[in-house]
């Protein structure tokens, strides 16, 4: 069986041009708040094609893919990692040829994690060198931060320079100020 076309067509001369993505491409461990230079090299491709970087928390499953940004004439982008924890996490790169009509993508060939940040803490009031006594109630000042936010504070004391450490409240708000 053989069909003919209905009307004229045209086949233009041009160069094609392959999107590879090196970075993330799999099995890396991102914490949000950080960045992480997402890279890659485009065969054939012009200094002024543009690319769109995308990322899916969803395995990169149709209609989950959300923007991270577009850059033109560079093969790298500083990507803040965002607070979207997800161990099947993949990345998207689209070059679309300066002038429009071609493109070339690549996905990262495997899904990488988006985990939790750690929490850091300082203690403002009390912090050394205060003498306090027993029976007396004092103000416990800090500062603790999460690029997540933080969702609850403990505070703890040592009698023994941190050898061992007991509980004075947990999982109060991060206010700031315990008394």
């Amino acid at each position: 069986y053989s069909d003919l076309s209905d009307g004229g067509f045209t086949i233009q001369a041009g160069s094609a041009f392959l999107v590879t993505l090196f970075s993330p491409n799999g099995g890396e461990n991102l914490i949000p708040g950080n960045i992480h230079q997402i890279q890659w090299t485009v065969e054939g491709g012009t200094s002024s094609d543009q690319a769109t970087i995308e990322y899916s928390t969803e395995n990169g499953v149709d209609g989950t893919w959300k923007s991270i940004g577009t850059v033109t004439g560079s093969n790298q982008y500083s990507w803040n990692i965002p607070c979207e924890l997800s161990s099947t996490v993949r990345v998207k790169v689209t070059v679309t040829r300066s002038g429009g009509g071609s493109t070339g993508f690549d996905i990262s060939n495997g899904p990488f994690s988006i985990s939790s940040a750690q929490s850091v803490g300082k203690a403002l009031l009390p912090n050394g060198g205060e003498i306090l006594y027993g029976g007396t109630a004092y103000s416990i000042q800090w500062i603790a931060s999460n690029p997540c936010g933080v969702t609850g504070v403990g505070l703890l004391f040592s009698e023994d320079n941190g050898g061992v450490w007991q509980s004075i409240v947990t999982g109060i708000s991060n206010t700031g100020s315990y008394s």
